[in-house]
């Protein structure tokens, strides 16, 4: 069974992403994990009494806190779409530093669900909100909801592609953790102006495709846009994708140092649900 966590802050994001992971769950299966952090006080640090007992009463209001929020999402479901199913649903309240936590929690998850509020101006100038830090660093696949989408049938998405050989894997890890739904897959290569065709990487991506791609409905496309993830979007909002999907993959120090993080920035910028597929 999917293990599914969700870190929630009582914000309209998070109760979206829970909505959404509710409504998945129904579909793919599995349970789902409610995780809220407190962040650390410093501020009593040499009355640790003093400390305890706030951390005490602010655990026991969250604790209580989680049960309402809980309801009131499972509520707001069933107005809209009847549930074949509730899902095991368990909650946990910790103590900590939110980002670090919920990283450390992810090695336990197979799949980990954040909102974001996905303001495409907003994002070019803050870029460093929590679930955009998340995604970076998360041990399991990661799901970013934005605030305004909803769930529906996933029947089509969007991989973000290079024209690697590494891609048909991806998407197939991609189908899994979302198994037993089937979507076309819309191989997208987003090209920058200025740069060059990758002609021949596509049409080698494409014959592989063809010969072992078996149970896989793919299309390959190339898109010129001025920059991949407005490219990306822009290509999504065209063909009326429900899911984007792209990949983090694994960097040297040396290469994390010059790297631009495309998922991260993507993360910010989306209004369309994200699927961030962790290598092994």
């Amino acid at each position: 069974m999917r293990k599914i966590l969700v870190p929630i802050d009582f914000s309209p994001e998070s109760l979206n992403a829970f909505r959404y992971a509710t409504q998945l769950s129904d579909v793919t299966g599995g349970s789902i994990h409610l995780l809220h952090i407190i962040p650390l006080d410093y501020t009593g640090i040499d009355v640790p009494i003093a400390v305890t007992q706030s951390s005490q009463s602010k655990t026991e209001y969250a604790r209580k806190r989680m049960v309402e929020f809980t309801s009131e999402a499972l509520t707001e479901i069933e107005a809209v779409k009847q549930l074949e199913k509730v899902p095991d649903i368990h909650s946990d309240v910790r103590i900590g530093t939110p980002l670090f936590s919920i990283i450390e929690a992810s090695g336990k998850a197979d799949l980990l669900i954040m909102g974001t509020r996905g303001n495409r101006k907003s994002a070019i100038e803050k870029l460093g909100n929590l679930t955009a830090k998340v995604v970076k660093d998360a041990v399991c696949s990661m799901l970013v909801v934005p605030e305004t989408a909803r769930f529906s049938q996933i029947s089509r998405m969007l991989y973000a592609s290079e024209f690697k050989k590494e891609d048909p894997y991806y998407v197939w890890k991609a189908l899994q953790l979302l198994d037993p739904i089937t979507a076309i897959v819309d191989i997208v290569h987003v090209r920058e102006e200025g740069k060059p065709r990758m002609r021949d990487n596509a049409e080698k991506l494409r014959t592989y495709l063809n010969e072992n791609a078996v149970g896989m409905n793919t299309m390959m496309h190339e898109y010129a846009a001025t920059d991949v993830e407005v490219g990306l979007l822009e290509y999504a909002e065209q063909t009326d994708v429900d899911l984007i999907v792209m990949y983090v993959p694994k960097y040297s120090f040396m290469d994390f140092l010059f790297h631009r993080s495309h998922t991260k920035r993507m993360s910010k910028l989306t209004n369309v649900p994200l699927l961030v597929v962790r290598t092994e």
